[in-house]
């Protein structure tokens, strides 16, 4: 950028693992493929990950918005934005079953969801806090998240 001089500016959005509703998703199979979705409704589903995962998660809303906001000249370009919940603490995935007990306890009932799978987190401090406040936004957290994902799942899987 320094050497070229270009009449823009470039914003990097560094985003952590991506969850949300997604428009993509309009069958069941969608849940089983290979999609962070996927990986956070298999370990709600009762599955035990292979491997633990960065504790680093957004939205996917957080992540349109961001990339839509920094096409403001306001933004100050040339630099990096993480993007990632839950502050410094960050995600702890094992802590959606909590989640979906206290959200969906019939669906958990009636075997739609389980609290048996296992998803183990690598701790990995990200502050994101430059980029919410330059965005001049709040990044949804991982509750959020995950009922955006579990509501969506059940949407589509209800019949």
């Amino acid at each position: 950028m320094a050497e070229n001089t270009p009449s823009f500016d470039l914003i990097s959005i560094i985003p952590g693992w991506i969850f949300g509703d997604d428009e993509q998703a309009t069958t069941a199979e969608y849940f089983d493929s290979a999609t962070t979705n996927a990986l956070l409704m298999g370990f709600l589903r009762g599955s035990v990950a292979p491997f633990p995962m960065s504790g680093n998660s957004v939205h996917v809303e957080d992540v349109a918005q961001l990339h839509v906001a920094g096409l403001d000249p306001k933004i100050p370009g040339n630099q990096a934005y993480f993007a990632t919940s839950d502050g410094i603490k960050g995600t702890i995935y094992e802590d959606g079953i909590d989640i979906i007990k206290k959200h969906f306890p019939e669906d958990i009932a009636q075997g739609r969801l389980k609290t048996t799978g296992k998803l183990p987190t690598i701790t990995i401090r990200i502050d994101a806090s430059k980029t919410e406040k330059t965005f001049g936004t709040k990044f949804i957290g991982f509750e959020g998240q995950v009922k955006s994902v579990v509501n969506q799942y059940l949407e589509i899987t209800k019949n």
